[in-house]
């Protein structure tokens, strides 16, 4: 049996880990991420010779250009050894909020990056797996030279979360119809709850548009949250629908400017993140309503 090989970016290695313990086949590989003194990387790839006829997986993070960088440059390298194939794993997709331009001059950066990663070698097979992509027409933003599969984290919190939230009725909320058309495929044996932004004067305002929280656990569901002003309007505007309980739920924290400050003492009683920005969500480990769950098991099935 050829040899299975796991790398990581720097930020990656307890998920990393955690992979390796559920998949015990696979050995870790060593990666050494340095600089020169002009502020270049200076990367090593340790036991790069016993590579030859390995399966060889790569657990991206590449929510900052340095790092993008650095990671792109491994890939590439990667690639060119006699390797049996090539596994990258991509958590988060950064660039996924710019899909398209709304006018002439706006770059789309989420089909820039596409092509960066889809410029990998052509010497293997590759296969590039995302968890969660924001726009699901960026799949096709990649080159004919890498394999893109769509991944979602949503059925992990569905089976190990969403079934045991209390003893009321359960059911969940979509802010938008965006997110009900992502993931409702994903929750379809629960009544669910759709929100929608309405014009009214000179103000937009979150209402429900569909279903009825009334005495239910209510966990509104999305793929990303930014600032979360719209998921907390949301989760207001159902609590006061008379929701017995409001949690919420996300794959990708991004929370620029510490703005998940202003979830705590909220109407949200419990948020549920993963860890695909394990930087960003540092912060959140341990602090209410915050509770972060490990990606490892969905990585460790995709590799399986």
């Amino acid at each position: 049996m050829n040899r299975t090989i796991l790398f990581h970016a720097r930020d990656m290695e307890s998920v990393a880990a955690e992979v390796r313990a559920l998949l015990p086949a696979w050995d870790e590989g060593k990666i050494d991420w340095e600089t020169f003194p002009d502020g270049m990387p200076n990367i090593f790839i340790h036991e790069a010779r016993s590579l030859e006829n390995a399966r060889v997986a790569f657990i991206a993070s590449i929510g900052n250009a340095d790092e993008l960088f650095r990671q792109i440059a491994l890939l590439y390298a990667l690639a060119s050894y006699p390797i049996e194939c090539l596994r990258v794993l991509i958590p988060y997709f950064p660039a996924g909020m710019m899909d398209r331009a709304d006018a002439f001059g706006q770059v789309v950066t989420s089909k820039a990056m596409a092509r960066i990663i889809s410029a990998i070698p052509p010497a293997t097979r590759t296969d590039i797996t995302i968890l969660d992509i924001h726009a699901l027409q960026e799949q096709y933003y990649f080159g004919d030279a890498v394999r893109v599969r769509l991944h979602s984290a949503l059925p992990m919190f569905r089976d190990t979360v969403l079934r045991r939230e209390g003893s009321a009725p359960v059911t969940v909320a979509f802010p938008d119809d965006g997110s009900r058309k992502r993931f409702a495929h994903d929750l379809e044996a629960f009544d669910p709850i759709v929100c929608v932004k309405v014009r009214e004067g000179d103000k937009r305002i979150i209402r429900i548009k569909e279903g009825d929280p009334r005495g239910k656990n209510v966990c509104i569901v999305d793929d990303l949250v930014m600032s979360g002003e719209t998921m907390l309007e949301c989760a207001r505007v159902i609590r006061e629908a008379g929701a017995t309980d409001v949690s919420a739920y996300v794959t990708h924290a991004i929370f620029p400017d510490e703005s998940w400050r202003r979830f705590e003492g909220g109407p949200i009683s419990r948020f549920y993140v993963t860890d695909s920005c394990p930087t960003r969500i540092a912060a959140l480990r341990g602090r209410a309503p915050f509770e972060v769950l490990s990606l490892a098991r969905v990585l460790a099935a995709d590799l399986a």
